[in-house]
């Protein structure tokens, strides 16, 4: 019988296609899973607004706030994406003792696009009161452990006990200008204002320091800036020269 044998052999590059092809798929499943895993990382919430005793406080800046033995913290937040299971939590650190008194909210849960306001109530130890600078801490925490956080500087007037300080507020410079008490004051426009305060001391001047604040008239927000703690014999005259900038809108 007369036939013909045929060798069938598949071509070998069909071979390396079908292994790059493997390769390939593996290579897109584990982009895939490490694009899931990133984005689900993400913790997408804003803290947008944060309130200690009905005053607006900046993250960037020193904030001037009453003198008080209870702040009342509220937290204006919202939600880019959903939060499950959700808390907040403030916490006010004495930047001298390093003292902390905290709060924090029970868990909720909160669909994406909403706006929130938690409120919670930090009470100062005895240690703490006799302070007045500190570090203002509040976050935003999901079930998951993710979180977004903002600090803020507090400071607090204390009110003054006994007898007035015996010192005399001799000139004070504002932007290199004298500033006058008892007229208004036209000062060239300024983001930033250095301000040199020059006193003497009527008294021996122990552990003491020179503040200043600047208020807004319109809308009452103040921003604030403080010397270190210094000593001074009577009769002796200094400066100090102290620096404000002002908050976004003043």
């Amino acid at each position: 019988m007369l036939g013909n044998d045929y060798d069938f052999r598949a071509p070998r590059k069909s071979k390396r296609f079908s292994l790059f092809g493997g390769l390939f798929l593996i290579f897109s499943i584990l982009m895939s899973t490490a694009a899931y895993a990133s984005s689900s990382s993400s913790f997408d919430v804003s803290i947008d607004r944060v309130r200690v005793n009905g005053q607006v406080v900046s993250e960037s800046r020193s904030n001037l706030i009453a003198d008080a033995d209870v702040f009342s913290v509220v937290v204006d937040f919202t939600t880019v994406e959903t939060l499950e299971r959700g808390h907040v939590e403030a916490s006010l650190r004495g930047r001298q003792s390093g003292n902390v008194v905290s709060d924090a909210t029970g868990t909720f849960d909160l669909a994406k696009n909403q706006t929130f306001a938690s409120a919670l109530t930090l009470r100062l130890l005895d240690k703490l009161t006799r302070e007045n600078d500190y570090d203002l801490t509040v976050k935003i925490v999901d079930s998951r452990g993710r979180s977004e956080q903002k600090t803020y500087e507090v400071k607090t007037k204390q009110a003054t006990s006994g007898r007035a300080l015996d010192v005399s507020i001799d000139r004070v410079k504002v932007n290199g200008q004298f500033a006058a008490q008892s007229s208004a004051n036209f000062i060239g426009e300024s983001d930033t204002f250095d301000i040199l305060t020059e006193f003497t001391a009527l008294e021996n001047l122990n552990n003491v320091h020179v503040e200043t604040v600047l208020t807004d008239l319109n809308s009452g927000n103040a921003v604030a800036d403080a010397s270190p703690n210094f000593n001074l014999a009577s009769n002796l005259a200094a400066s100090k020269l102290l620096r404000v900038e002002l908050l976004s809108g003043m």
